[in-house]
């Protein structure tokens, strides 16, 4: 999908530079938006609570703060 987006963002939806719309770059543009309080608010985010309750010791997530 990022690679697709870049892909994007340099030909049909915008000018810009290729440096500026990496994937790599774009990964982690994106994870560095999306705020942790909406993830705590997916399935996502429960299940894998749910695994590290089921398989301790592993931890996936940082510690609730």
């Amino acid at each position: 999908m990022v690679e697709i987006l870049s892909i994007g963002l340099r030909k049909v939806l915008g000018s810009n530079k290729a440096a500026d719309v990496e994937p790599n770059s774009l990964e982690r543009n994106l994870r560095l938006a999306y705020e942790e309080i909406y993830f705590r608010q997916t399935q996502l985010y429960l299940d894998i609570r749910t695994w590290e309750s089921n398989n301790q010791p592993f931890r996936v997530l940082r510690n609730d703060t």
